[in-house]
């Protein structure tokens, strides 16, 4: 009605279909259908907050047009991987089909990738084509070796990164600022990054660039 926005999302079926194919394998025609109700609370919303609260902040203006240049292109993707894992479906029984020869040996290809582009906008579909290593056997790699999936691990190394540069320059002499690092790292919502960061070290980003190191 006239007191709310509306911002309208539509995930192409050729999209979905392809990315199922790629996370599980499964090249069945059966109509891939998901649960309409996400309940406040449940692992899909959860999964889902962060997004829709970078969604929220570039309808109210709160980017440059610099800070969003990646942020439509890979909008379908981050938002249908992360339905096709947490959100009940119509497929959910389908396991994925694992092909891993050296499980070890992946992760630290993967880790090394990962490390050396993590200022660089990066999806599963783009790491997966990288290494040449599907995205189902990458999730799996991940949570054999790490306990958390690729984008979760890169996400931790992304404010391990930000850390060690706020704690190597003095308070006085960093030219590093918080926001603009936390765009460089690609955490475009800053509230949520202050937040993850604080649970994350115990400390604000704040806290951390006013210590010595």
């Amino acid at each position: 009605d006239e007191h709310f926005d509306q911002y309208v999302l539509h995930l192409h079926k050729d999209n979905l279909d392809r990315m199922w194919r790629n996370l599980t394998g499964d090249d069945s025609e059966e109509t891939l259908s998901f649960e309409s109700l996400i309940a406040n609370g449940s692992q899909t919303w959860k999964a889902l907050s962060p997004i829709l609260n970078n969604i929220t902040s570039l309808l109210r203006g709160d980017y440059e047009f610099g800070q969003t240049s990646h942020f439509h292109s890979t909008l379908e993707e981050v938002l249908i991987y992360t339905l096709l894992i947490n959100q009940p479906h119509s497929k959910n029984k389908t396991q994925p089909k694992i092909v891993v020869t050296k499980s070890n040996q992946q992760f630290g290809q993967a880790k090394e990738f990962l490390l050396e582009n993590m200022e660089e906008q990066l999806t599963l579909s783009r790491i997966s084509e990288a290494l040449d290593v599907p995205p189902r056997t990458l999730q799996w790699v991940f949570n054999k070796e790490a306990g958390m999936g690729p984008m979760q691990w890169l996400r931790e190394q992304r404010l391990y990164a930000i850390r060690k540069t706020l704690l190597t320059n003095s308070p006085e002499s960093s030219p590093h600022n918080i926001t603009s690092l936390a765009l460089q790292y690609h955490f475009s919502h800053l509230g949520e990054f202050s937040q993850v960061y604080k649970r994350t070290f115990g400390e604000t980003p704040s806290e951390t660039k006013r210590r010595k190191k």
